[in-house]
């Protein structure tokens, strides 16, 4: 299986360790930005069939809610918008802090179908599977405020 990666995303992370149910985050991924291992690859990607970069230049997720469960973990909700589409994504993340660098990682499965993805000759499961393994790995700066 040949692991993609997408290389642009910008973002904003609200986030206090002592009041995790006010964080607030907003992550954009720049589609047009995946390596998926050569230029034709990165190409066909782009392109109508898949995700339409022209069109749809950015996935977008918003968190609705973050919710400790526990050995520095959270239950994570929220909403992700691809090709126009949105809808409810829940998952796991484990939060590692090191002075004023977090990281969060996690994984989730995401249905290409729900988001239009993979259309025309690529719509058949048999060929490219509905199930796609996102895993995230966010590393974040403390941001000084100003009081």
């Amino acid at each position: 299986m040949l692991a993609k990666k997408f290389k642009q995303l910008t973002g904003s992370i609200d986030f206090d360790l002592d009041k995790p149910a006010q964080a607030k985050a907003e992550i954009n991924i720049a589609l047009a930005s995946i390596d998926a291992g050569s230029d034709e690859a990165n190409g066909a990607l782009a392109d109508t069939l898949w995700f339409d970069t022209k069109t749809y230049p950015t996935a977008r997720f918003v968190t609705t809610s973050l919710v400790p469960v526990g050995n520095h973990q959270f239950n994570v909700t929220g909403a992700m918008t691809i090709k126009g589409q949105t809808h409810r994504i829940e998952t796991i993340a484990t939060f590692h802090q090191e002075e004023r660098i977090g990281v969060f990682e996690g994984k989730f499965t995401l249905q290409r179908a729900d988001f239009a993805i993979g259309t025309g000759m690529w719509a058949d499961f048999g060929t490219v599977a509905n199930e796609v393994q996102i895993k995230f790995r966010l590393v974040v700066h403390a941001a000084t405020r100003q009081k």
